[in-house]
């Protein structure tokens, strides 16, 4: 849903999401500009807009939307541009000092094109950002109770306290869903799946009164006992210390990760994969 705004001070146009009738708690706000000529489909699209326009973007929290519009009656479609986070990955890298001028040229690429159902899709991780932020701050929490626990954590304890509390921690990580959720961020997604489902899956199974086997924990631990004559009790516990310490320090990572834009800006330089 779109909702014009009529004291225009750098923002044209408020734009709430909604999935099947229902709203999703997400705003994104447009500034909308006019083109009379019509740049190739295929090519990137530039347009030399006021530094004071880009510095009012980056007073909110809520993203601001660029959107370039052919005026020709004939073209359906038109250009968009995050520019919170172009600033961030594009402009403070290639021009650092673009505060200095008064105007600045910013290009968007061919594939920023609506409207289709991948950048509708998009909007939506777009105009989630403010979220992703809150449930960014929770992280951080989870992550230094998780540590904690953790180092308290004693796989022989009977009644197992510290590990139910880590349990609960996790249940609680997963359940961002702006982070963790099918439509979650990618790097939170791409850990989860490779870093953090089989140590919760480790600890349930103790939770539950199951036998952990070495084969459980992966990484050679199978074969680790005979080929270098260790004791594979001891080696299951070190093993589990293990993976419930190194959950710690990547959700830790993570929080890190999602303030450092020179990911981002390795990614769109060497895939031209971005989210701009």
């Amino acid at each position: 849903m779109e909702r014009r705004v009529t004291n225009d001070y750098g923002v044209d146009l408020e734009v709430e999401m909604f999935r099947e009738g229902r709203t999703e708690g997400s705003l994104l706000l447009l500034q909308v500009k006019g083109v009379q000529t019509t740049p190739r489909h295929d090519e990137t699209w530039r347009f030399r807009m006021a530094v004071n326009g880009l510095e009012y973007a980056e007073m909110f929290t809520i993203p601001v939307i660029l959107v370039v519009n052919p005026t020709a009656e004939d073209v359906n479609h038109f250009r968009f541009l995050w520019l919170q986070q172009y600033i961030n990955v594009v402009l403070d890298h290639d021009q650092p000092n673009w505060r200095s001028q008064k105007t600045v040229t910013v290009k968007l690429p061919p594939e920023n094109t609506f409207p289709t159902p991948r950048n509708i899709s998009r909007w939506r991780h777009i105009a989630r950002a403010p979220k992703r932020t809150r449930q960014l701050g929770l992280l951080a929490f989870h992550a230094h109770e998780f540590q904690i626990y953790a180092e308290r954590f004693q796989l022989d304890d009977r009644n197992l306290d510290h590990l139910k509390e880590l349990d609960l921690i996790l249940d609680s990580v997963f359940a961002l869903d702006t982070l963790f959720g099918a439509d979650g961020w990618h790097w939170s997604r791409l850990l989860a799946a490779t870093s953090l489902e089989e140590p919760r899956k480790i600890i349930k199974k103790i939770l539950a009164g199951e036998t952990i086997k070495a084969s459980d924990l992966g990484g050679g631990y199978a074969n680790a006992s005979s080929a270098i004559g260790i004791d594979v009790e001891w080696l299951i516990d070190a093993g589990v210390h293990s993976l419930i310490f190194s959950v710690g320090n990547q959700l830790s990572s993570l929080v890190a990760t999602a303030n450092n834009y020179h990911l981002p800006r390795l990614n769109w330089l060497a895939h031209g994969d971005h989210d701009f």
